[in-house]
């Protein structure tokens, strides 16, 4: 559990450091965090470009897909 999503701030922060400009990241998060999200990967140069329904809905996860802007 990710309270506050200090590990996901982080990753986001330095994973540019670790990746190409064309590279995709690929997140399982609850789709009531999207805004949670949003707010720190948009900062760091990243925006939500899909969203992906794998799971159940009654676990309300999916995959969502970063690419750098």
């Amino acid at each position: 559990m990710d309270c506050g999503f200090v590990a996901h701030r982080e990753f986001f922060e330095n994973i540019k450091n670790f990746i190409t400009d064309d590279a995709d990241i690929f997140l399982t998060v609850n789709n009531r965090q999207q805004a949670d999200l949003e707010k720190f990967s948009i900062p760091c140069g990243f925006e939500i470009v899909k969203k992906f329904d794998m799971f159940p809905d009654e676990l309300n996860l999916k995959i969502f897909q970063f690419k750098q802007v």
